[in-house]
């Protein structure tokens, strides 16, 4: 990235933001923070929105006790380990085991001003039988912007770890503005008989750069994959009893 760089310092996930309707948790990044709202419902659950150092320090200290080893990214993976050697915000969303949260949580991310870059990794660690649903926004500020002349970069992963049973549906806005050059990686850890449903959607975008003026130039770019199914003890896959309704 010639013409950006890096945010100097490392940044915090501090109280503060406004909680939207029907939601249970709001997490909003940008490259001076990130600030959290958890709801009296996720509150109650035992639901922790916090960095690294205070989840490990908290209740659920144990359930994320393996991100200490740090080794969650695969080594051979070029893009992960960028942002494992670069990251200055580690944010963990970790729910307990059992718990069921009927609304989304929802995770906001701004890139910030032109020339500069952030780098981040997202931790989302759910204990046994527990379920939860998240919804990623990559928020525009300058739809207008030229990327001819304005660079930024947005570099983040979501490293998820789901305990035995437990289900977690991930839907991504993918809505950048033009000049940002954005990386995500995406690694995950399911327990036995775990689920992970995971849909990106870039809802103000489309394929003209790709396909020009052919019939599907209009289409909205999506990207999805089924749940993945782990039979880990041999004797078939059964499932948890979630109807994803």
């Amino acid at each position: 990235f010639g013409t950006v760089s890096l945010v100097p310092g490392g940044r915090r996930v501090s109280d503060g933001g406004t909680l939207p309707e029907g939601a249970s948790v709001v997490v909003e990044i940008d490259p001076t923070g990130a600030r959290r709202v958890v709801g009296p419902d996720a509150a109650r659950a035992g639901v922790v929105v916090a960095d690294l150092a205070t989840t490990l320090a908290s209740p659920l200290g144990a359930l994320v006790a393996a991100l200490e080893s740090d080794d969650s990214l695969p080594a051979d993976d070029p893009f992960g380990q960028v942002a494992r050697a670069l990251s200055d915000l580690d944010l963990v969303i970790a729910i307990p085991a059992g718990v069921q949260l009927e609304q989304p949580i929802v995770v906001r991310w701004s890139v910030g001003a032109a020339g500069t870059v952030s780098v981040g990794r997202t931790f989302v660690i759910l204990g046994d039988g527990a379920s939860a649903r998240i919804l990623e926004e990559h928020l525009p500020d300058t739809p207008d912007v030229d990327p001819a002349t304005s660079q930024r970069a947005w570099w983040d992963t979501v490293e998820v770890t789901l305990g035995d049973g437990a289900s977690l549906e991930v839907a991504a806005l993918q809505d950048f503005d033009p000049d940002v050059i954005a990386v995500v990686n995406r690694d995950a850890t399911l327990g036995e008989d775990a689920h992970l449903i995971v849909v990106a959607l870039g809802e103000n975008s489309d394929l003209r750069v790709g396909f020009g003026s052919s019939g599907q130039a209009h289409w909205k770019p999506c990207a999805y994959h089924n749940p993945i199914l782990v039979d880990l003890d041999g004797q078939g896959w059964k499932p948890n009893g979630d109807t994803l309704g």
